[in-house]
């Protein structure tokens, strides 16, 4: 089993009742809508920020999507950066932030830009439709 650094161990600590609402506010997978009680493998919190920069979006709302195990394996097999930030943009707006999840991939403002996000809801839009047929 890979460890766990400290650093990661604590960003899990100070999230872990944040994410625990986030996955109870958002029972249902954000690409095929299937509900996380029936579901024969757990749904998972996937972080948009990966790499070296996980750990600054693990306890980052602003950085999480809401998947069943399915969708999380796609997401990370052929899902563009752009199409997840759409996926934020067109599930939980409220918390969408591109410039702030641009920063915490320690990018500049606008290295991702919202006239990229547009034109990737497009694609996204495509793949939740292929996904839910």
């Amino acid at each position: 089993m890979k460890r766990i650094s400290d650093t990661k161990r604590a960003s899990i600590e100070v999230a872990k009742e944040d994410r625990e609402a986030f996955a109870l506010e958002f029972d249902r997978c954000w690409i095929c809508n299937s509900p996380a009680e029936f579901a024969s493998l757990p749904h998972a919190t996937h972080e948009i920020v990966h790499g070296v920069n996980r750990n600054a979006g693990y306890a980052h709302r602003v950085a999480w999507l809401r998947l069943c195990a399915v969708c999380h394996a796609n997401v990370h097999e052929s899902w563009s950066l752009v199409e997840q930030y759409a996926l934020k943009a067109m599930r939980d707006p409220e918390h969408y932030d591109r410039v702030e999840l641009n920063r915490m991939r320690v990018r500049a403002d606008d290295s991702v830009s919202e006239i990229e996000v547009v034109q990737a809801a497009a694609s996204v839009l495509d793949k939740v439709w292929k996904r839910t047929r």
